[in-house]
């Protein structure tokens, strides 16, 4: 029983929270893009709090899709004994749930990525708008220089693209029936390694190559207690 329960929990759990973690970046960076368009528009307290809810609003609704759309995970998972006579959690899918749920993985994959590419761009373009008229500057060249400056932001949502690409791959490479080749566990096995290691290396990726977020984390109670080790 115990089994059963963690075959459909921790791979529900891994991939909510993948998924979540990558709308989340999606939603960080409309976020910035709004703020960085509100900046120089007069508005009082009053409309920013209401905007600031709906935002909350928005977030939160998404979450729970987001959520919900990994629910198959729960249902189809089940135990199984092999060849071997070896006891194996695998997901058994009919052809609508394994195409709704491909569908799923390229949105969940590609749709977050597209989104804050185009977020950081036009925040990007806003700024170098801003900067060229009062700095008297070509926007090109001042367009390069904010990307430049920003580049370690838009480095890490591209890692995770990448990392991602192979176990996109496997999913019409592999069939069922190859499972049982030992070589191809470990490979689809390191492949799903791989995927998460962006998100395990968020500080080294996000925060440390970043001057704001750094100085941002130092501030924290966590930070401050890290550079006193160091030092």
């Amino acid at each position: 029983m115990i089994n059963l329960i963690l075959c459909k929990t921790i791979p529900y759990a891994v991939k909510t929270l993948t998924y979540v973690s990558k709308w989340s970046m999606a939603y960080v960076s409309l976020t910035r893009l709004h703020k960085t368009t509100i900046k120089e528009s007069i508005l009082t307290s009053k409309h920013l709090s209401n905007a600031d809810k709906k935002q909350t609003l928005f977030y939160t609704v998404c979450m729970f899709c987001v959520i919900a759309s990994t629910t198959t995970e729960i249902f189809f998972h089940q135990l199984v004994k092999t060849k071997e006579s070896m006891v194996q959690c695998v997901i058994n899918y009919s052809m609508f749930w394994s195409r709704f749920d491909t569908v799923l993985l390229f949105i969940h994959h590609l749709v977050p990525f597209v989104i804050y590419v185009y977020s950081f761009l036009m925040t990007i373009r806003l700024l170098a708008q801003s900067k060229s008229s009062t700095q008297k500057q070509s926007f090109s060249v001042t367009f390069l220089k904010q990307i430049q400056k920003c580049k370690n932001q838009l480095i890490s949502p591209f890692l995770m693209l990448i990392s991602t690409l192979p176990q996109l791959i496997i999913v019409f490479a592999v069939d069922c029936d190859q499972w049982y080749n030992m070589w191809l566990r470990h490979l689809i096995l390191a492949m799903y390694l791989i995927a998460h290691t962006p998100e395990v290396l968020t500080f080294i990726l996000l925060i440390y190559p970043s001057t704001v977020y750094k100085c941002a984390f130092q501030q924290t109670i966590i930070g401050k207690r890290l550079s006193t080790i160091l030092k």
